[in-house]
């Protein structure tokens, strides 16, 4: 009965240390996987606020543009107001259905690639 006891004991600290190991791994990837996402996350925003602004000096320069050929400056706000207008609509129409499923499927190929990778 000994016998059996000692010869387990050593399968058992293996299994243990291996179960240790992989644990330490997931971590790992999760860390990585985290680290990479905020990487891409703060690099957009550095990204979309200088964008940003360029849209809103191009978007008064076009106001105050259509106001001049219109004669009015308000309609020139308007104008452009009501070409931004669309996309918002045509995105609230097909949130839930096509954009959607489109977000979610670049997440799971975004998994599914590093997984692959791993």
């Amino acid at each position: 009965m000994e016998n059996q006891h000692l010869f387990f004991e050593p399968i058992l600290e293996k299994a243990e240390d291996y179960s240790q190991t992989t644990l330490k791994i997931l971590k790992l990837k999760a860390t990585s996987k985290i680290a990479e996402v905020a990487s891409l996350l703060i690099l957009r925003i550095f990204l979309f606020i200088p964008l940003a602004v360029v849209i809103l000096l191009l978007s008064i320069a076009a106001s105050l543009y259509l106001g001049e050929l219109t004669g009015s400056p308000y309609k020139g706000f308007l104008i452009v107001a009501g070409i931004y207008m669309l996309p918002v609509i045509l995105i609230l129409i097909f949130r839930n259905n096509y954009l959607k499923r489109k977000i979610q499927n670049s997440i799971i190929q975004e998994i599914l690639v590093y997984r692959r990778e791993s």
